[in-house]
């Protein structure tokens, strides 16, 4: 499979310089559960609709995407963290910015503008 919200370089770049190195078949695999995961619980295809989005839409998410896929990076090797509360704090910056773009995909405020701008 391909990836369509996120690049792995983002990926690299928010799980950190501790965090091991994986294949690229592996971020690959990771991203593609998050794009799964985001589209699941936002109930739409946004890997379908992505081409027609527009760029503001794309970064968010990106974020989101990136965020959840660095949180599984960071996960697959916590003995690579030097300190427990640096990699807690780490994961909860990754949480709350993936909560965050949840949030703003599912407010029906939104709808208008992430579907039609």
């Amino acid at each position: 499979m391909v990836t369509t919200l996120c690049a792995s370089a983002a990926v690299v770049l928010k799980a950190g310089g501790t965090a091991k190195i994986l294949e690229d078949s592996q971020y690959t695999e990771l991203i593609n559960q998050a794009e799964g995961n985001i589209s699941v619980r936002t109930r739409k295809d946004w890997v379908g609709v992505y081409a027609g989005l527009n760029d503001s839409v794309k970064k968010i998410l990106e974020e989101g995407t990136s965020n959840l896929a660095a949180m599984y990076v960071i996960n697959n090797d916590l003995d690579s963290i030097s300190s427990s509360i640096k990699g807690q704090t780490q994961l909860d910056v990754l949480q709350d910015g993936y909560l965050r773009v949840l949030g703003i995909l599912n407010d029906k405020k939104n709808e208008t503008f992430i579907l039609k701008a």
